[in-house]
């Protein structure tokens, strides 16, 4: 991107703000500036002059420019932005994770092969090539500050909207700045959003560019030009610079001042109604019509090919010869409508208002047939079915067998990345087969592709639609329109129509004469699938047994599964635990001698399980289970579950001690459900996450979690919303405000009784009561609220809800002064959540241990447990509570101290030793204790699966280390690591 010389007009306080920006992006900082405004007013050359301002400081500066045109041009913004890096410089210097290497190759079409992989066929999980290019910027910011700069981006492509947005709720902490020009009112929704979140919580500054005054647009005219021209000009303009300019050119008043023209392409002129004053229409259509026939022709078939353009393809869109292109060329070059960029032979319009006109002034039926030579000479050049398809769509006849077969394949080919195009090159092969009878199973399936890519895309109501014109086709079974109508009855239910999805199911449960049938047993459990997040307790159990009743064990084991999956779910909602675990164990029994591929139909037969699983205490099956869900999703496609099957597994894994895993597990449950816009799973796994997050000590990510969980839903009785608003409270609590906990418990609670909280999860949220009771000085109150903790646990047979009963009791002997009774009720409830698997709160626990034997004097003893305790919490990243620990140490005297061991080397915080070899060892010494627990085993050897073994940890956790790992290093491969650390490490 070649610099301009002249600075923008009348520009000043702008031109301040890009000055900043650019300081801080100097000193280390990162953010993100926005320069919104309307077509012409322009933010692209501000955006330039942030890029040469920025180049000029040192920075290393990515420039990417949407278009109109081709938003179906999978992450074209982002190639636009990044390949051209990529081709120039190459990947060697690069250190990123290999699953970050796999992803890039997947993106940016110059990153290479990378390692041969299977590729998730998840479109749900595309999050993580959001991921990879975050890293990629990362890396590149390490070398030097980054400014990655990105114009029209209201033009962006669904695929980099959603890096976008990514890249916004997960920004770059480090000399990164993110600039986008764009224009508000086409902001896809989603992005929008993103947008303004991060502008009200201060992460991104906006300026909105405002039209020149009279007197600034005045250094845009010759000096000698008449003051009643001057005033014409400008008032049919309206103060924009482009639109000045252009009706400057076509009556020759301009003053030549052509460095305010945008430098490239920056505005949209009619997504909507056309914004552009009539007046710069007919300069710049009287600006076309002076152009010769061949010229015009090169003109209009460059707006076909798309903005930039290679001239070879415009002019065989053109249909023109290569010497009346050439010719044509220079002539549109003299009237600067074009200007020549790199690579050779590329060239740009002057703005994309240009590119409009040229584009709707060819003519419809001309279009046609300059899709259709692109299309052809393309298809001879071996190009994608996705390119293809942009000039096959628009060009191809009704009935043409042909292109339906390439627009699908085109729609197959980008389904995983870009969802909402991919359900645009289905529904564009849809309408071009005849509605007959004969072709309704072609149109059926068409249907339903589009359907399942919309609801990944998050365009739920779209998909609703989908399934509901495919339910007007004849379906080849009834097997396959049931499949249908639960899908349809699903989608019902996340668009919030609770009634119109029951509605549905119980309608074609009626007309189904066999009520022991399969599909009698599937859509009862849809019914009850629905009604398990309401606040009816009793409906998943009731139609669970009802789908039980019909006996289809033999027939469709898998179905048998998922019915006791959701009666264990209801059992365990019901307080009825012992019902639960003999469901449980009965829907095991049946899961060993079943295969994965009689399984695969039923995925959420494994999802319920493992959820019933978790809450009940048995997270190792739960694990288990999660991870074979997974497996089969991937294998099969079938994500519309991921985020309900990562919940389950963040919640057992943080119950079994890894938090970081945790964490990291709703960190993508949470971008699933932001790519597919599905609010109920949003809330659950953000109020976990900000439950993950108060456990991590991370108590302002916590509160912000919680309060975006209860701003999702606007309904106070949903179950995702009870449990998010009592995470929130929690958070509330450990975050200083025990004031704000009791009240918003008992307002999301529903009362004392805690009607709407689940009825097992209450010991655990009455002990919440409890402390923060202790923390406002109310003894009395905190025995009330210990007292309900124990009457709630009891008959559960739940160790872990016993376990909490009994610290709530301990914590008020405490306060009472009765520290014997104290210390045995804490040690009970230490052996309890032990004896339950959850070592993180047993640790937890035993600071109220430490307590309790220093209040009775047991100094000694209590520093133990304390020391202990601290060194658990540390071990699992419960940060938040391993402070608790030390500060109980600190009041009995004891100093954080570190062990030094014998002989040469540099201990660590846990006392291990490594290798004093200048460089290197500072880079180890860098190592968090878990981080050198991990390398130590990658020193020897030992695969990821067996680290994670090892440590107790999931595999994402390790990979999750090992990316921190080789960054500290300095290395991109394990194998560099290894060598690195065989001899820094000591055995």
């Amino acid at each position: 991107m070649s610099a301009g010389a002249a600075v923008p007009v009348g520009r000043e306080r702008e031109l301040g703000a890009v000055e900043q920006a650019v300081q801080s992006l100097s000193e280390g900082r990162s953010g993100v500036l926005l320069l919104a405004g309307e077509p012409g007013i322009g933010k692209t050359r501000l955006l330039r002059e942030l890029v040469v301002r920025a180049r000029a400081a040192g920075a290393l500066t990515l420039y990417g420019r949407a278009t109109e045109y081709e938003r179906d041009r999978m992450f074209g913004l982002v190639v636009d932005a990044l390949d051209d890096h990529v081709v120039a410089v190459g990947t060697s210097g690069v250190a990123l994770p290999r699953e970050a290497d796999r992803e890039l190759a997947r993106i940016l079409p110059s990153w290479g092969a990378g390692e041969e992989t299977h590729p998730s066929r998840l479109r749900e999980e595309r999050h993580r090539g959001h991921w990879a290019l975050r890293a990629l910027l990362r890396a590149l910011s390490e070398a030097r500050p980054v400014l990655l700069a990105l114009d029209d981006m209201h033009w962006a492509d669904p695929a980099s909207a959603q890096m976008l947005s990514y890249l916004l709720r997960h920004p770059v902490r480090e000399r990164l700045l993110l600039a986008m020009a764009f224009r508000q009112e086409e902001v896809p929704p989603p992005l929008a959003t993103e947008l303004a979140t991060a502008v009200r919580d201060g992460s991104a500054r906006r300026l909105d560019i405002a039209p020149l005054s009279e007197q600034e647009a005045g250094g845009l005219f010759r000096p000698d030009l008449h003051p009643r021209a001057r005033r014409r000009i400008y008032r049919d303009s309206g103060g924009n610079p482009f639109y000045l300019l252009e009706l400057a050119r076509a009556s020759g008043e301009s003053s030549g001042a052509a460095a305010i023209l945008p430098h490239r392409p920056e505005v949209d002129a009619a997504a909507y109604a056309d914004p552009v004053p009539p007046a710069v229409r007919e300069a710049i259509a009287g600006e076309l019509s002076a152009l010769s026939p061949r010229a015009r022709r090169l003109l209009d078939g460059a707006a076909v090919i798309g903005d930039p353009f290679g001239v070879d393809l415009a002019a065989i869109a053109a249909d023109l010869d290569d010497d009346d292109a050439l010719a044509a060329l220079d002539e549109l070059l003299a009237h600067t409508l074009v200007q020549p960029i790199a690579p050779a032979r590329q060239f740009r319009f002057r703005h994309p208002i240009v590119r409009r006109a040229a584009y709707q002034a060819a003519g419809a039926g001309w279009r046609l047939g300059a899709h259709a030579r692109a299309a052809e000479v393309l298809a001879a050049w071996g190009a994608s079915s996705a390119v293809l398809a942009h000039h096959i769509e628009p060009s191809a006849r009704p009935g043409d067998r042909d292109a339906v077969e390439l627009l699908t394949r085109a729609g197959q080919e980008v389904a995983s990345r870009d969802p909402a195009t991919s359900a645009g090159w289905f529904q564009a092969a849809l309408r071009l087969i005849p509605e007959t009878a004969r072709t309704s199973d072609h149109r059926r399936d068409l249907l339903l592709a589009a359907a399942d890519s919309l609801r990944a895309a998050g365009r739920l109501e779209e998909s609703r639609d989908c399934l509901r014109a495919a339910l007007e086709l004849a379906a080849p079974d009834r097997t396959s329109r049931v499949a249908v109508v639960v899908a349809c009855a699903g989608l019902d239910y996340l668009l919030r129509r609770h009634t119109e999805a029951l509605a549905i199911l119980h309608e074609t449960l009626d007309q189904i004469a066999d009520p022991g049938s399969a599909e009698a047993c599937q859509l009862r459990l849809a019914i009850g699938g629905i009604l398990t997040w309401s606040d009816d307790q009793t409906a998943p159990r009731t139609w669970a047994r009802n789908a039980l009743a019909g006996g289809v064990h033999a027939d469709d084991p898998a179905l048998t599964v998922a019915a006791l999956g959701l009666l264990s779910l209801g059992e365990w909602r019901m307080g009825s635990t012992g019902a639960a675990f003999e469901a449980i164990d009965t829907a095991r029994g049946i899961l060993a001698g079943l295969g994965d591929d009689r399984l695969s139909p039923r995925v959420d037969a494994l999802t319920w399980l493992a959820f019933a699983e978790a809450l009940s205490e048995r997270v190792d099956d739960a694990i288990e289970h999660c991870h074979r869900a997974l497996q089969i999703a991937q294998t099969t496609g079938q994500g519309h579950l991921l985020t309900a099957v990562l919940t389950a597994l963040g919640y057992s894994l943080q119950w079994k001690g890894d938090v970081p895993g945790a964490i990291s597990t709703y960190d993508d449950a949470i971008e699933v459900a932001h790519l597919t816009a599905v609010k109920e799973t949003y809330v659950w796994a953000a109020g976990l996450r900000c439950y993950a997050a108060t456990v991590a000590g991370d108590f302002a990510a916590a509160v912000r979690y919680g309060q975006r969980a209860l701003q999702t839903i606007d309904s106070s009785a949903h179950l995702t919303t009870t449990a998010a608003g009592l995470f929130l409270a929690e958070a509330q609590l450990e975050a200083g405000d025990p004031h704000g906990c009791v009240d918003l418990v008992l307002a999301t609670g529903g009362g004392p009784q805690l009607p709407r909280a689940e009825l097992p999860d209450c010991p655990y949220w009455y002990e919440v009561l409890t402390r923060a009771e202790l923390a406002r000085g109310r003894v009395d109150a905190a025995g009330r609220w210990a007292e309900r903790s124990a009457q709630s646990a009891n008959n559960l047979g739940l160790p872990g809800r016993a376990g909490w009963a009994s610290r709530a009791r301990a914590g008020v002997c405490l306060a009472m002064g009765e520290a014997a009774a104290a210390v045995k009720l804490a040690q009970e409830s230490a052996a309890l959540l032990g004896l339950a698997g959850n070592p993180v709160e047993q640790a937890r626990t035993r600071i109220v241990v430490g307590r309790a034997l220093a209040a009775a004097g047991e100094t000694a003893l209590a520093v133990a447990e304390l020391t202990d305790a601290e060194a658990d919490l540390s071990r699992f990243g419960a940060y938040g509570y391993q402070q608790q620990a030390g500060r109980e140490l600190r009041r009995l005297g004891q100093r954080e101290r570190r062990r030094r061991p014998a002989g040469g080397g540099r201990a660590t915080n846990n006392g291990r030793r490594i290798a004093a070899d200048g460089r290197t060892a500072a880079q180890v010494a860098a190592f968090t204790d878990r981080e050198l627990d991990v390398a130590r085993l990658v020193r020897s050897g030992k695969s990821n699966r067996e680290i994670a073994a090892a440590l107790f940890l999931s595999e994402k956790t390790i990979e999750h280390h090992l990316t921190r790992i080789f960054a500290k290093l300095g290395v991109p491969s394990r194998a560099a690591a290894a060598s690195i650390l065989t001899r820094a490490l000591t055995p």
